[in-house]
């Protein structure tokens, strides 16, 4: 039993299949003094700020900011987007989808070092980097790739039900439909009345998908929600309780900036009118 334990604590530094440098899909990572790690990202038919600021952990005024042709109709082919480090995953669960992680890689510089990529640049050790990359010495070659992890690609069940305002989400109409559905199920043909309820959010958050927290809406539900000064309508997952002792009492929910922004808020506490499903 002790030997299976320890084989299993050691997956993470083992090789995996599938899992190489050389993969089509792996994302090459570089190191900018000012912006920490940076991602020149491929744009494809389907990206749009909200999309890769969602997935790379950043916001949608930085990738503007950064690039300023992304604006227009048709978006550069190449773009610099910031990786925030709470994107990155070192160790891979035992139990996964392969889809749902992207490996990621390095490209040694002639100053780079063993310590300087594993502890500077990344947060993992300099043993679990050499063990990746199956490094028996301290020294690096000019330009060699390195296997640092992976992007988890964040949930689809974290998106919020669209409004008027989520124009830019490909496919929304499709997930507003199916969330409003699953809203309406929930109800089981009861109406329940609609409420005064304060919401709260944090302006420029990085981007970690539409989601809600509430006081009272039972976990994995759904939630109607109404900002009667722009009167969008947007249905929403409930993804737990608010943490207790963590937020004003007169906050009945907590939100993400993506949704707030699709609500039409302009201050970090706003009134909002919810219905969701008795307990």
């Amino acid at each position: 039993m002790l030997r299976l334990l320890f084989l299993l604590s050691m997956l993470p530094f083992l090789r995996l299949p599938g899992v190489t440098a050389q993969e089509s899909n792996a994302i090459t990572v570089e190191y900018d003094d000012k912006l920490g790690k940076v991602i020149f990202h491929r744009v494809s038919a389907y990206d749009t700020p909200y999309s890769l600021a969602r997935i790379y952990g950043t916001t949608k005024e930085t990738l503007r900011k950064l690039n300023p042709g992304m604006d227009s109709r048709q978006m550069p082919k190449l773009i610099k987007v910031p990786l925030a480090e709470e994107r990155m995953v070192y160790r891979l669960p035992l139990f996964r989808n392969k889809r749902d992680y992207i490996p990621v890689i390095y490209k040694a510089k002639p100053k780079d070092n063993l310590f300087r990529i594993s502890r500077i640049y990344f947060d993992m050790s300099t043993a679990m980097l050499k063990n990746r990359n199956r490094i028996r010495e301290n020294n690096l070659s000019r330009g060699q790739i390195l296997k640092i992890g992976w992007i988890k690609m964040p949930e689809d069940d974290l998106l919020v039900l669209s409004g008027e305002r989520v124009e830019e989400t490909p496919g929304i109409n499709e997930v507003d439909q199916r969330y409003k559905t699953q809203f309406l199920d929930g109800l089981k043909g009861d109406t329940p009345p609609s409420k005064n309820e304060v919401a709260f959010w944090k302006k420029d958050a990085p981007a970690s998908g539409f989601f809600v927290m509430h006081r009272k809406a039972s976990e994995r539900s759904y939630i109607e929600i109404t900002n009667p000064l722009s009167s969008s309508r947007i249905y929403a997952k409930v993804i737990g309780k608010i943490p207790e002792n963590l937020y004003p009492e007169e906050v009945d929910m907590v939100m993400s900036s993506e949704l707030a922004e699709a609500l039409g808020a302009k201050d970090v506490k706003f009134f909002v009118r919810s219905r969701y499903a008795n307990k």
